[in-house]
């Protein structure tokens, strides 16, 4: 008789069980890293989409602001009226005491600065609304010959100029045009003509205007050497200044929004998966153990086996003789 008929079954080393329970694991990381890359991927993706939106606004601000002061000193300017009483001697009584080029530039239209310019001399000036006779280049940085060559260069003197300056220490806008008459008259030497300079100090005032216009969040000016390499910053040339918006940050924001359960989610993930990992584990050394603990009683069965076969077979070489023998 064949004992070993009744062992049992070797149990396989790796069973369906732990073979799912380290499918799982392992799903369960790599989803969760797939997850938290692209959150912050997303989140990325958003903080740079607000710089750049907030470089654009910024720089279209200060567009507009330039159109606007460009075709308004055009209606200046390009005047006959304003030719005949500022070419030459400037008439302060028509300028400034009728009201035709005075305070109310600044009063009614922000202008800081109102200065009418030749090649040799400041003409007319007027600071904040208050009639002056001081030199231009006392409040102006930017060099008063400069200005007037860069509006009579033009081919197209008809054209206002713009360009950004300290004025009285702190950005402006420079808006400059040649003073022409719109009718047919001929035209002397152009470069005799005198210059017009219309100067918008970009207050804090004047940029909480812009902002809430152009949706921005605290635009300011900032010099250069404190923004370093800030990508938003949109440059003054050469003033040393930039003007700048606060930065929403909606992809930082979402970040600190779902950080805590993100957190929890992932403390829970490590919880599992070292829950999982140690089960894998017990398991694998539950399987070994059974393993050899049923590798160790087949042994014994094979042994056991071998001996009732070697009592079987003295039993069959004493029995024969027997039967031999009786059958005499």
């Amino acid at each position: 008789m064949d004992i070993s008929t009744y062992a049992a079954p070797i149990p396989s080393r790796h069973s369906a069980i732990t073979r799912r329970l380290a499918f799982a694991v392992g799903l369960l990381f790599v989803l969760g890293v797939a997850a938290s890359g692209a959150l912050f991927s997303i989140a990325e993706h958003l903080d740079s989409e607000d710089v750049q939106e907030a470089q654009f606004y910024s720089a279209r601000a200060l567009d507009n602001r330039i159109t606007t002061s460009k075709n308004y000193i055009t209606s200046y300017a390009y005047w006959t009226t304003a030719f005949d009483h500022l070419s030459g001697q400037v008439d302060v009584g028509w300028a400034f005491t009728d009201q035709n080029m005075g305070k109310t530039l600044f009063t009614s239209d922000g202008y800081d600065g109102v200065f009418v310019l030749d090649r040799e001399s400041t003409k007319y000036t007027l600071v904040r609304g208050q009639l002056l006779k001081d030199d231009v280049s006392a409040y102006l940085q930017l060099s008063a010959s400069a200005l007037v060559n860069q509006v009579q260069d033009q081919a197209d003197l008809t054209k206002p100029i713009s360009t950004y300056s300290l004025f009285e220490g702190w950005p402006a806008l420079i808006t400059a045009s040649a003073i022409l008459p719109n009718d047919e008259r001929p035209m002397g030497d152009l470069k005799a003509t005198s210059v017009l300079v219309f100067v918008d100090k970009l207050t804090p005032t004047k940029l909480r205007k812009l902002d809430r216009a152009y949706g921005l969040s605290n635009l300011s000016l900032a010099l250069d050497e404190t923004l370093a390499n800030s990508p938003q910053k949109v440059s003054l040339d050469s003033t040393g200044y930039s003007l700048v918006a606060d930065l929403e940050r909606p992809g930082h924001h979402l970040l600190w929004s779902l950080l805590p359960p993100l957190a929890g989610t992932l403390g829970v993930l490590m919880l599992l998966t070292a829950y999982f990992f140690r089960h894998v584990l017990r398991s694998s050394r539950y399987v070994d153990s059974s393993f050899e603990t049923m590798q160790r009683s087949n042994k014994a069965l094979e042994l056991a086996n071998h001996a009732l076969e070697a009592s079987e077979e003295r039993f069959r070489a004493v029995a024969k003789p027997l039967r031999i023998g009786s059958g005499r």
